[in-house]
């Protein structure tokens, strides 16, 4: 008996790392990632929880230890196996129950799996040995216990010292003990056809200039026919670190190619975008994109960005599935709700998410806009020695707002958003919804001046102020079947007069634009990981703008008399821009993913002219 006693320490501690060696499946570290982070978080808490009384059953849930069988509230004093598990329980201490309170009775077990509930029970009987408790058909048991899994032992031993040697070789090698990298590339072939290029000044436009669009409506421009098709690549590469464990602080490399050749320049139509085109497009240099960090306080999380802070990182778009720019919508347009969602610009700021309960949180948030943010001077000449108004941190465009967000059950969410975005003119136009109209995104057509007009004295105080409102939900139907429809509504008003040959007075001027979509996900179909996505709605249209008072002696864009007289006080969208769109994203691996799409976009620019059909077959790998 001494013999089988003095192994007991062992056996238990055999017993126990070989827990934690079917959790971590040691045979499946191959390279330093996430899961051989995981295998050391995993060896530390083991190391932490020796002296307690918790094991890891086959599917890595955690199994408590129980005082009273009555704890377990799936076993009843009529189930046949209750007196035995009241004896294990009360008399050696050594059964164990799930987090849910349950024993799960009827569930299969693996011989490894009883070897870790084993070991509850052998460090119980040891005790009992030890305090002379122990009967002779105790030690009888135990003996026979042990050398009924001696097999299993002497492997268990093996195991464990390869898995010592492979955490050795992790920790030598990891990349770091703070931080994780991951990557995504995409590559994309996409081809427009069907329409014409609408894009401002080309021959279509029979040699007007390029200041007589968007708000001079006739005639309709006949475009030239597009090229054929074109490749887009976009590289990025996170370093996410965490110091606490409960922080994260993110820090994103991207190169790019959308930028020249993008969809919106081929075609002249912001709404053909392509989903990861984020129009920072540098010809494949290396920048840094995302630079934010967030901590928790309570139930308050904290999120401070100094470069390319989104509104999609700081608030839930609603759209799981097609909101990835990589891995979800191929066009811009079907990711999420632009109206509120894009502001025409990243920024640096505040934001802050407060959880009421598990049912509902608030986000608030401030935003400088990109550009003017780390620029006190002028946007247009980075030199501080030429100091503009209207920039920084608190005196340049901006974006602020909120979002109240519902999730009454796990199947179904929905949120009611805000948003206010200020935005001026001295970096040019407004883009206020980046696949909007033309009309719609700069509509009282904000133009800035150069940089020789700002130093000769013609500086517009021209800007356009909006407020946003949101509508949005996602609902699993079914475990296949997901739905997220929106709704955005957003009034628009001008600010200033132009000046330097545009003399048009916008301080009365309004606007109001509209959106709508639903979309329908399928995930799982054809294959786990996959996904069919069917979905279209109202592109942003501005269908109401007024009040602009004036004249100009070149452009003719505020023109009254020609303007009014065709559509009212002010140029606007006639016709509704509808879109479409179809893809399939098929995972040919774990990391390789494959998606063949289309989408069609109806009166393009708001225009009646003919569909313009995009074709897109997009390739993404992610480590």
């Amino acid at each position: 008996m001494k013999k089988v006693l003095k192994s007991l320490p062992v056996i238990i501690s055999a017993l126990g790392l070989a827990v934690v060696a079917n959790q971590a499946k040691a045979d499946d570290i191959q390279s330093v990632s996430s899961s051989n982070q995981d295998v050391l978080q995993s060896i530390q808490r083991y190391k932490k929880s020796q002296n307690k009384t918790i094991n890891i059953n086959a599917d890595g849930n955690s199994l408590s230890q129980i005082t009273s069988v009555s704890q377990l509230s799936d076993v009843q004093p009529t189930d046949w196996a209750y007196e035995a598990l009241r004896g294990l329980v009360e008399r050696y201490g050594c059964i164990v129950g799930y987090p849910d309170g349950t024993f799960k009775g009827n569930k299969a077990l693996s011989r490894w799996e009883f070897a870790a509930g084993l070991n509850a029970c052998l460090n119980s009987l040891e005790r009992i040995v030890q305090e002379g408790y122990a009967t002779k058909a105790d030690v009888e048991t135990l003996k026979k216990l042990a050398a009924q899994f001696q097999v299993e032992l002497a492997a268990l031993g093996a195991r464990v010292n390869n898995l010592d040697n492979r955490v050795s070789f992790l920790e030598n090698h990891q990349f770091s003990t703070t931080t994780k990298l991951s990557g995504e590339v995409v590559i994309a072939i996409a081809e427009p056809f069907g329409g014409k290029n609408l894009y401002p000044g080309n021959a279509g436009y029979a040699g007007r200039p390029v200041q007589t669009y968007p708000n001079q409506r006739a005639p309709y421009p006949t475009g030239t026919a597009f090229g054929g098709a074109e490749m887009e690549d976009r590289v990025r590469l996170n370093f996410v670190t965490s110091f606490t464990g409960k922080d994260q602080l993110k820090v994103r490399l991207q190169a790019d190619s959308t930028n020249n050749g993008a969809l919106n320049t081929v075609t002249g139509v912001n709404a053909a975008r392509l989903g990861f085109d984020d129009g920072n497009g540098l010809n494949n240099s290396l920048s840094i994109d995302d630079l934010w960090y967030k901590f928790p306080v309570g139930n308050l999380t904290v999120m401070i960005g100094a470069n390319q802070l989104n509104l999609d990182d700081v608030m839930d778009t609603y759209t799981p599935l097609q909101g990835p720019s990589g891995t979800g919508s191929v066009s811009r347009a079907e990711r999420y709700n632009s109206l509120v969602y894009r502001d025409g610009s990243d920024g640096a700021g505040l934001a802050l998410n407060y959880k009421f309960s598990k049912m509902v949180s608030l986000d608030g948030f401030y935003l400088a806009k990109s550009g003017y943010a780390n620029n006190p001077g002028s946007v247009s000449n980075s030199s501080v020695a030429n100091p503009l108004p209207g920039n920084g941190l608190f005196d340049g465009g901006m974006v602020t707002g909120t979002q109240l967000n519902f999730t009454p059950n796990k199947d179904f969410k929905a949120a009611l958003t805000y948003v206010y975005t200020y935005d001026t003119n001295q970096d040019g136009s407004p883009n206020l919804f980046t696949v909007g109209s033309p009309i719609g995104n700069n509509p009282f057509n904000c133009s800035g001046f150069s940089v020789a007009q700002q130093n000769a004295g013609n500086v517009s105080s021209c800007g356009v102020s909006a407020s946003r409102f949101g509508v949005e939900a996602n609902w699993n139907i079914t475990k296949h079947i997901n739905f997220t429809p929106w709704f955005g509504y957003a009034t628009m008003s001008g600010a200033g007069v132009i000046n330097n040959n545009r003399a048009a007075n916008i301080n009365n001027a309004t606007a109001q634009t509209w959106t709508w979509n639903a979309g329908f996900n399928f995930p799982d179909l054809g294959k786990q990981g996959a996904v069919l996505y069917v979905g279209g709605g109202l592109l942003p249209s501005t269908f109401s703008v007024t009040g602009i008072n004036g004249n100009s002696t070149a452009s003719g864009n505020y023109n009254t008399s020609a303007n009014n007289a065709l559509f009212g006080s002010g140029a606007q969208d006639r016709n509704a821009s509808y879109i479409a769109q179809v893809q399939y994203a098929y995972p040919l691996t774990k990391n390789i993913q494959v998606t063949p799409a289309f989408y069609v976009i109806f009166n393009p620019n708001n225009m009646p002219t003919a569909p313009l059909w995009v074709g897109v077959l997009r390739g993404t790998f992610s480590f």
